[in-house]
């Protein structure tokens, strides 16, 4: 029984793996990659916040699950940013990306704002931890308003910052800071879609007519 619920969320990961993939092929419609890109990278967050649910990591240690994460999420993070990096070394010196742009991309990867796709796993880490946070050191009421707020409150701050950064474009530690911030606004976002999906599997869970054998 237990497999099987697993092998649903694992069927659900790769069917966004594959959602990913078809959204960066250049010879599908513009209208079918808009599609895709409207709903692709918010299934991934959806699913690891059906996961919190499922695995109780809301009555587990904090501590032990922040140690978990880093290893699971972080730690690839800073393996991956090490490869983009070896290859823009290369690029360098291959003349194929000048100084200014080498430099950025480093910025980028020690801000934790991702070289490329690696964006993802800060905002994945950020927003499992900070839900957690929120949900085991606040009122269940308190910690679901602020988990729901902060999605139109992180847009909006994507918004005004986006203005700022068209203004110091050309500022490498203005945009660097910029970078720093979308981080935690990114996170922000994220985690709304991380809660919604707990809340809405634990009262799924919590009809009795509910079964997994229904599946």
């Amino acid at each position: 029984m237990t497999q099987k619920r697993i092998t649903y969320f694992d069927m659900a990961k790769g069917l966004g793996i594959i959602l990913v993939v078809l959204g960066h092929i250049e010879y599908i419609s513009e209208e079918l990659r808009a599609w895709i890109s409207s709903f692709h990278m918010p299934l991934f967050f959806i699913i690891a916040g059906m996961l919190i649910c499922y695995k109780d990591e809301t009555g587990q240690d904090l501590k032990t699950l922040f140690q978990k994460k880093f290893r699971g999420i972080i730690v690839p993070y800073f393996w991956f940013s090490i490869i983009y990096t070896l290859i823009d070394v290369l690029n360098l010196l291959l003349h194929k990306i000048d100084l200014h742009t080498f430099i950025k991309n480093i910025c980028e990867a020690v801000t934790f704002y991702g070289s490329s796709v690696l964006w993802f796993l800060p905002a994945l880490f950020l927003s499992e931890m900070g839900f957690l946070f929120f949900t085991k050191k606040l009122p269940r009421v308190l910690s679901v308003l602020i988990v729901l707020a902060l999605a139109p409150l992180a847009y909006l701050g994507q918004l005004y910052i986006s203005s700022i950064y068209t203004v110091y474009e050309s500022s490498l530690l203005i945009t660097t800071l910029i970078n720093f911030v979308r981080v935690f606004l990114r996170a922000a976002i994220a985690m709304s879609f991380v809660g919604i999906a707990y809340y809405s599997f634990f009262l799924f869970k919590k009809n009795e007519t509910f079964s997994w054998k229904e599946l």
